[in-house]
């Protein structure tokens, strides 16, 4: 995801296979949507959408739905990975997905940022303890390269 430089740091580090290289990728991809979320957008776009895609809103809702469950619920262990305001894919529903986790009532921007920063943290923080060791133990476990992330590091955008 480019920053509105056009730098891409966060992508050459996706495949990252050492935690200091997940750690560095980390570090760029939070980078690239603080320009995003902060700087980067006025507040009256956060809910506009473009054709059929998500809002900036929604997007960041998935976002804070997306890298929690695996990381929360396999490796640092939280009983309910899932947070009330976060966005499931188009169709888990149909899928046979419980959505009653999920509030139906949409949260203002400033929650959703607060409560991304918040699951960002939990990342950062996990990233900032990994070792090689713990790489190899949770590869085989996860099916995961490094650390029992996701091999994307992007899949923590």
């Amino acid at each position: 995801m480019p920053s509105s430089t056009g730098s891409s740091r966060g992508r050459e580090l996706q495949k990252a296979q050492t935690p200091e290289g997940l750690r560095e990728g980390w570090v760029a991809v939070q980078c690239a949507w603080q320009t995003t979320t902060v700087a980067g957008t006025p507040p009256d776009l956060v809910d506009a959408h473009v054709q059929d895609e998500w809002s900036l809103a929604q997007t960041l809702r998935h976002l804070i739905w997306r890298p929690t469950p695996g990381s929360a619920a396999g490796i640092l262990r939280m009983q309910q990975p899932f947070h009330e305001i976060g966005q499931i894919f188009t169709g888990a529903e149909e899928m046979g997905f419980d959505m009653s986790i999920f509030r139906v009532d949409p949260p203002v921007y400033e929650e959703i940022l607060a409560v991304r920063a918040e699951r960002q943290r939990l990342v950062t923080d996990f990233l900032a303890t990994a070792t090689a060791g713990c790489s190899r133990r949770n590869a085989r476990t996860r099916g995961a390269a490094v650390t029992g992330v996701p091999a994307s590091v992007t899949a923590f955008a």
